[in-house]
């Protein structure tokens, strides 16, 4: 009895290691698009009802290397032009990051967005950034000595929306 109580218990043992690496290797091996989506909720999800919504758009190319993301964010309540301004574009910052440790990304466009009511009352979704940026370019890029008012002048493309 004494045997057979001890298989079981190994039995049991190494089911349970196998399952538990088998969870690490799926970790390990989480897509571009869940990374990208798990960096958007964490560096934009603050300003969003539920930090999912952040989450516009992750398109991935695995064929040429091209990324595009949209994120959704909103204006706070109080909120100064250049405290929104600042935030966004430190969050921008900090998913760059993350994009640039990516070998198979080689372009990438990010658009952040909000939503903005016409004066008919329509809903639109309104780009008030637009950053494209090549793997070389990006690569070069040192984050920890990074103005984010600089990134106008080192992305490939850069465009901010007239904020009145």
């Amino acid at each position: 009895m004494k045997g057979l109580l001890s298989i079981l218990i190994c039995t049991l043992l190494l089911a349970s290691c196998t399952y538990s690496n088998s969870n690490k290797e799926k970790g390990a091996e989480a897509s571009l698009e869940d990374q990208m989506k798990d960096a958007i909720v964490e560096y934009f999800g603050h300003r969003v009802d539920t930090p999912e919504q952040a989450v516009e758009t992750i398109e991935y190319n695995d064929e040429n290397g091209k990324l595009k993301i949209i994120v959704t964010t909103f204006a706070f309540m109080g909120e100064t032009l250049e405290e929104f301004k600042a935030d966004i574009l430190a969050s921008c910052i900090l998913l760059l990051q993350e994009i640039q440790m990516q070998d198979d990304v080689q372009e990438l466009t990010l658009i952040v967005e909000i939503p903005y009511e016409k004066e008919n009352g329509d809903s639109i979704d309104y780009a008030v950034y637009s950053i494209d940026f090549t793997k070389d370019n990006l690569s070069k890029i040192n984050f920890d000595e990074l103005d984010p008012q600089d990134l106008r002048t080192i992305a490939d493309f850069y465009f901010e929306a007239p904020f009145y």
